[in-house]
């Protein structure tokens, strides 16, 4: 939850947005997404951490029927009549809650009017997966509230289909998962066919460094969907080929030696990029168990690179924070974070030497803006709560 502080300043907001006081407080982390295919995929293998910095929802009944949000960073306050919801689209931020409190409402959205407000230290659109915090934040907030039965893995589905469906950003469910399971000093490997979760320790003297390229995300705009629309078509070609397969994980080098005969090769790309990210994943939970820093740092670069030529969900400012990143001893490796176009670089880096990584990049680049950039350190952090009165 919020620091105490904190808490107390989100409950006088939502008194003065609202005049009343809050029932229940939600908060939900953003995360990292440090190699894996589930960000993409819905069989992929992902290793993920949350980061210190949270979404945090208020919230209480209403007598009406009403959706009432305000979000402190978007300085907005937005209101839903109950009737059956419709997405503004481009991934503006209140179509998010809204799809939460829809489907959570479970076709009884006349009865279920509430007062939500919307804060938080988490920086939007940058790639630290603030959607889904939102989202999680939301779902516990309105679950709590309303008493719900539901288990912290059916509100990331709930959440998920939210985000693929309602408002029509396609990515797979580590977001989601991450908020709700993330353990402090711990790396989540989530596997997201079966939604198997395990853990593995960050090393203890590594930490990661986040670099926020200026350029923001517009997720529901087009390059993630073209881009899983190729992976569907890629898909399609292997289960029509090979009997019995199911997933990417089920398809073997040989086969894309095979399929670079027929598919056209920028699907093919994406399909090479998602098999070898999660050949990756898999050595690199590996490596950390072996406390292998130098192997996971090369599989970390070694994900960028086919994130930048595979997938072509690079820039050329990412690559340039990451090319600056190259010049620091004690830099382990680095990507570039979440799905990519656009966002920010995650560098892994000895604890000794994240201050002079953080001092180079700030030194050494700026913002198509002009601006020096954003740079953050953040250690694996804690998953998602709520409390209620």
């Amino acid at each position: 939850m919020p620091r105490p502080a904190e808490r107390r300043r989100i409950i006088r907001l939502h008194e003065s947005c609202h005049g009343t006081a809050p029932s229940c407080l939600a908060s939900a982390p953003g995360r990292l997404v440090l190699l894996g295919s589930g960000a993409y995929t819905d069989d992929g293998i992902s290793l993920a951490c949350a980061v210190g910095r949270h979404v945090w929802v208020a919230a209480s009944r209403r007598a009406d029927r009403r959706l009432v949000v305000h979000s402190e960073w978007a300085r907005q306050t937005l209101r839903f009549a109950p009737r059956p919801p419709v997405p503004t689209g481009h991934g503006f931020w209140g179509d998010y809650v809204l799809g939460m409190w829809s489907a959570l409402a479970a076709g009884r959205i006349k009865e279920r009017g509430v007062t939500l407000t919307i804060a938080g230290d988490l920086p939007p659109g940058i790639g630290l997966g603030s959607s889904a915090a939102l989202e999680v934040a939301v779902g516990l907030a309105l679950r709590d509230l309303w008493d719900l039965p539901l288990e912290n893995k059916d509100l990331a589905l709930v959440a998920h289909r939210v985000e693929g469906q309602f408002v029509g950003v396609r990515a797979g469910l580590v977001d989601q998962m991450t908020a709700l399971f993330a353990r402090p000093s711990r790396i989540l490997v989530l596997d997201s066919n079966t939604l198997e979760l395990d853990y593995v320790d960050m090393p203890a003297d590594v930490t990661c460094v986040v670099c926020d390229s200026g350029i923001h995300r517009m997720l529901a705009l087009a390059p993630l969907n073209a881009r899983m629309l190729e992976l569907e078509e890629a898909l399609r070609f292997f289960r029509n080929r090979y009997s019995g397969l199911t997933g990417f994980r089920q398809v073997s080098a040989e086969m894309l030696v095979v399929a670079a005969q027929e598919l056209p090769a920028p699907v093919l790309a994406r399909a090479r990029h998602v098999v070898t990210e999660n050949d990756r994943a898999r050595r690199a939970v590996i490596a950390l168990r072996w406390g292998d820093v130098e192997q996971l740092g090369g599989l970390t670069t070694a994900s960028h690179r086919s994130a930048r030529c595979s997938f072509e969900a690079s820039s050329p400012e990412l690559d340039e924070i990451i090319q600056l990143g190259r010049g620091v001893a004690g830099v382990l490796g680095a990507h570039v974070a979440g799905p990519g176009f656009g966002g920010c670089t995650v560098h892994l880096v000895q604890k000794a030497s994240a201050p002079a990584l953080v001092k180079r990049l700030r030194r050494g680049y700026k913002t198509p803006a002009m601006r020096t950039p954003a740079v953050y350190t953040f250690p694996p952090a804690g998953c998602a709560t709520s409390i209620c009165s």
